[in-house]
């Protein structure tokens, strides 16, 4: 990777390598076809994604993961019209991105979403936080897995303690992820009710992030519940505003790559990220912010250091370190969000932690007090 492209930001769009037989546009599996050929593809795609995420059923279930997920919490709140409330509990770990367009998308229709705030800790949310909310009215309670910062949540817990409590649990996921984490459908001894997510990562640019395909995979429990209006909206894999190039290219992706594949790739993108965090918290100027495995992204402090200066000198100098989190979380305003995945090289690492040392140096140098002269 050129040192003047060098990126290390996620935050929910994330470059991986793709297989040239995958990106090839001639290749029969990644042509946009029409009629018995594109609707076998989508089948296909269909039951990849089902089993992936340990879920009965997949459908596509609008243009991205935002229209998945309000698709989704409709789904769940017709199977609950008996208790209806229109109250959505909503980890704060999901991406802040993913939750402002979901609070936009449902408030209009009388939704509240409440927030359920991350141990500060580990960065995650656990039991103890759920057992301090009003949980008796909640309709849906959403967790995203692995969650903004890369955590990974206490999944097998919270999927018993939202079935104890009556909440369907509903997971935003990450699809390459569950080639090492545990798919949403096997947490606890009943799993999710069902996972949105979007197949960006199966194959697609990461330029794609945001106008890319959502689905939503559910429980056969909830299959079960659907009404008839329900069903109508949705059709396996193969709405029109979706295009057959997407669904054909994440399936050749899962074909070409295996079950195998997909969790080599996934352990290589958790091994990137520990060499970045390891490579970068050898600088006495930098610390972790949180404690505990990490998924995609790590939070990294800049303890004394001023960081806006950081950043400004970084863009000078053509790279980009990560994230800055104080705009959606104001009690990280020293962390920076960074991403590694198998598409970084080593060198890459090695070369992004020598020019940041190089950035420290100019800004401290800038910082300090110049000598009075004699």
């Amino acid at each position: 990777m050129d040192s003047c492209l060098l990126s290390f930001i996620g935050a929910g769009a994330y470059h991986h390598h793709i297989p040239v037989p995958v990106s090839l546009e001639s290749n029969p599996f990644t042509v946009s076809t029409a009629g018995e050929n594109a609707s076998r593809q989508a089948g296909e795609l269909a039951q990849q994604l089902s089993n992936l995420t340990a879920m009965s059923a997949t459908y596509c279930a609008g243009g991205d993961l935002i229209a998945a997920t309000a698709k989704g919490i409709e789904i769940v709140q017709n199977a609950l019209r008996r208790r209806q409330t229109n109250r959505i509990l909503i980890a704060s770990t999901v991406n802040p991105y993913y939750r402002k367009a979901i609070s936009t998308r449902l408030k209009h229709q009388g939704v509240d979403l409440a927030v359920v705030h991350y141990d500060e800790d580990v960065g995650a949310v656990g039991l103890d936080q759920l057992s301090r909310i009003d949980r008796k009215s909640a309709d849906v309670l959403i967790i995203q897995h692995p969650n903004f910062f890369g955590g990974v949540e206490a999944v097998d817990e919270i999927s018993d303690w939202a079935f104890s409590q009556d909440i369907p649990l509903i997971a935003i996921v990450n699809p390459l992820a569950l080639g090492v984490l545990k798919a949403p459908g096997s947490w606890g001894k009943r799993g999710a009710e069902m996972a949105v997510y979007d197949i960006q990562t199966l194959g697609l640019p990461a330029s794609l992030s945001g106008s890319v395909a959502g689905f939503v995979s559910i429980k056969q429990r909830q299959v079960n519940k659907l009404t008839a209006d329900i069903k109508s909206t949705l059709s396996a894999l193969e709405m029109q505003q979706v295009d057959n190039w997407m669904l054909a290219r994440a399936g050749a992706y899962l074909n070409y790559q295996g079950d195998i594949g997909l969790s080599r790739i996934a352990r290589q993108c958790a091994r990137n990220l520990k060499q970045l965090e390891n490579n970068l918290l050898e600088n006495p100027l930098l610390s972790a912010r949180f404690a505990g495995e990490r998924f995609h992204e790590c939070v990294i402090e800049f303890d004394q250091v001023n960081l806006s200066a950081v950043l400004s000198l970084c863009a000078r100098q053509g790279f980009q370190i990560g994230h800055p989190l104080e705009s959606e979380y104001p009690e990280l305003g020293r962390c920076v969000l960074l991403n590694a995945t198998e598409a970084h090289l080593a060198a890459d690492i090695e070369a992004i932690v020598g020019e940041l040392g190089k950035v420290f140096e100019v800004q401290l140098s800038a910082a300090r007090p110049a000598a009075a002269k004699s």
